[in-house]
């Protein structure tokens, strides 16, 4: 089992590399970090399909894209999904993602929420 210490460090190294870039002036909210650049392809009764390009801004520190982005990107394409089918989407009560592997970013993939 690993030392305790060590996951500490390494908490603290990610806290301390995120402080550094931090603009406490900045008035973007976590949505515009996570869905800026995000394209509709596709608008139909109970579909959308989306594109979003993965650049350093949504990537983790291993250069893939962060899983709090994709675990966004469930939440809002799924519920611009749920809109073409309701008024109103609310809020989402419960979302699992699993991560099998990370996807390779030469190649951009469709991202499509669907109403089962």
């Amino acid at each position: 089992m690993p030392e305790l210490e060590h996951a500490g460090r390494f908490l603290n190294s990610l806290v301390r590399k995120a402080q550094e870039n931090f603009d406490p002036g900045s008035t973007q909210l976590f949505d515009t970090t996570a869905l800026y650049g995000l394209h509709s392809l596709e608008v139909s009764d109970g579909r959308v399909v989306c594109k979003l390009p993965v650049v350093p801004r949504n990537m983790n520190r291993f250069g893939t894209l962060h899983g709090g982005c994709m675990a966004t990107l469930v939440d809002t394409v799924g519920n611009a999904a749920l809109r073409t089918k309701l008024d109103n989407t609310g809020v989402s009560l419960h979302i699992a993602t699993t991560y099998m592997l990370p996807a390779d970013l030469a190649i951009t993939k469709p991202l499509n929420g669907l109403v089962c």
